[in-house]
């Protein structure tokens, strides 16, 4: 099955520069995130699974100014909102392995492609 989520994650630095402010403000940051990625995954319809699931996960960004590791340290909000949307029951390795990650570029359409296998 494939998640689409438009758009993109922020990165760690963007978190870190809320979490600096105020606690509660870097608490906030990672659960407006969070919702974000669970409700654009609801919204897809994607049947609940029991079984450990296997990622394959591309970031698609609109240009090259990021790091691809800030890019990546994304993965901690979609992990988050895949479990709240109740697609996985964890993200622990016993219910999610990452077989790939990957950054590519697409100005015109930034999204990140998550396929659960």
């Amino acid at each position: 099955m494939k998640i689409i989520i438009k758009g993109t994650l922020p990165g760690r630095n963007e978190a870190e520069n809320a979490a600096r402010t105020h606690w509660s403000k870097g608490r906030d940051f990672k659960r407006t995130w969070t919702d974000y990625v669970a409700y654009q995954t609801v919204g897809q319809c994607i049947a609940p699974s029991d079984r450990p699931a296997k990622a394959r996960v591309t970031f698609y960004e609109p240009n090259q100014k990021r790091d691809q590791d800030n890019i990546i340290s994304g993965l901690k909000y979609l992990c988050d909102g895949l479990v709240k949307a109740g697609v996985l029951k964890g993200d622990s390795p016993r219910y999610l392995r990452f077989e790939s990650v990957r950054v590519e570029y697409d100005r015109d359409n930034p999204r990140i492609e998550v396929e659960l296998i």
